[in-house]
């Protein structure tokens, strides 16, 4: 959200939770792949931040991509 509460699955998370609940999802997930949509209104540091978190908790780094042609495999 806007003021930094973070979602997950359409969940507010606390923002100390985030890492430990983001890694219990990926820990039995066969591709570690978390897709980020920030509020239009939320602050830069919350979004890094959200990127960030899901990196440590296991997320594969893939760079974003524009339809599927070309994407980063």
């Amino acid at each position: 959200g806007k003021n930094g509460d973070f979602l997950l699955n359409g969940m507010v998370i606390p923002r100390a939770s985030y890492i430990p609940a983001l890694q219990t999802r990926l820990a039995s997930a066969a591709q570690k792949i978390v897709f980020i949509s920030p509020n239009a209104e939320a602050a830069y540091p919350f979004l890094i931040e959200a990127f960030e978190g899901a990196r440590s908790a296991g997320a594969s780094a893939r760079r974003p991509c524009a339809g599927t042609a070309g994407c980063a495999r």
